[in-house]
């Protein structure tokens, strides 16, 4: 055997291990959740009404000694814990939850690091996204929105434009949530615009009743919501919602988990989804 066929041979060899170990990694990404018993999820760490929530609830332990004392224990609500909880049932582990992270960019990234197995908190799909991580199939799927100072449009506005068109070419200054997919989206959807982003929806809200923003870009719910809560916005201020912009919301996953990836689809095709945006606004009343 001349040394081409060996090193041939060799790089055929490496090349079959690989795909044997990737495959093999493929397939047991849902038998090591099952040999650990928990199946890790993260969610940010503040509230997002109408889909995940935390409260605080009293709880008495008995001390070692016979006496008893009062603890405060977090507990994550929603729909959202529901589906993780309920798609952990299915695999026969429990859900064990991670708040650590401030916005949804950190929870991808801790997916990516692999401190969790999936992670949910309206996560949006987006292209950079999926180059790390997988999704599942969009449990709901929300357009995108905008809620806007009239005077501050109409004053730059072109008058030969139609007020669609004006609105995409807007120059003023827009806030977002940082961390969000609505962050790089306005940057790429209002060019002209100075793209603001804040900390959470509070402030940013704040920002627009205060002049900072004239505008906000968020989604279709949370725009509803906001008027929902404070109908006199309605008087100083518009709505736009944005059809051909959707926000896919699904439950994010681990690269490496194909198998866990097919298991929350199957779930998701084959068990009932009470998610919507009327659904979720009835919730959000509950739980501001």
């Amino acid at each position: 055997m001349n040394l081409k066929t060996k090193f041939l041979g060799i790089l055929v060899l490496g090349m079959m291990l690989f795909q044997a170990h990737t495959h093999a990694a493929e397939l047991n990404d849902i038998t090591s959740i099952q040999k650990s018993g928990v199946l890790r999820v993260g969610v940010i760490k503040n509230d997002l009404p109408g889909f995940m929530w935390k409260v605080v609830k009293d709880e008495t332990v008995t001390n070692p000694d016979g006496t008893t004392k009062t603890i405060q224990r977090e507990e994550f609500q929603g729909p959202e814990i529901d589906l993780v909880n309920n798609i952990a049932n299915k695999m026969g582990v429990s859900a064990s939850f991670n708040n650590e992270a401030k916005n949804q960019q950190e929870l991808i990234d801790m997916l990516v690091k692999g401190k969790v197995d999936v992670a949910v908190s309206k996560i949006q799909q987006t292209y950079p996204r999926w180059v790390n991580i997988r999704f599942s199939r969009p449990y709901i799927k929300i357009p995108y929105a905008a809620i806007y100072n009239r005077l501050d449009l109409e004053a730059s506005a072109d008058r030969s434009k139609k007020l669609s068109e004006e609105f995409l070419v807007f120059k003023g200054k827009i806030g977002v949530i940082k961390g969000t997919a609505y962050e790089p989206a306005a940057k790429i959807h209002f060019k002209n615009a100075e793209v603001v982003a804040y900390d959470d929806w509070k402030a940013a809200v704040t920002a627009l009743k205060s002049g900072k923003v004239s505008m906000l870009y968020r989604d279709e719910f949370e725009i509803k919501r906001l008027l929902k809560g404070e109908p006199e916005l309605n008087i100083k201020y518009g709505v736009a919602s944005i059809k051909d912009r959707t926000s896919n919301i699904s439950v994010a996953i681990c690269d490496s988990c194909a198998k866990l990836q097919q298991f929350v689809n199957y779930y998701l095709d084959t068990e009932k989804n009470d998610f919507s945006i009327l659904n979720s606004l009835k919730l959000a009343d509950v739980k501001k």
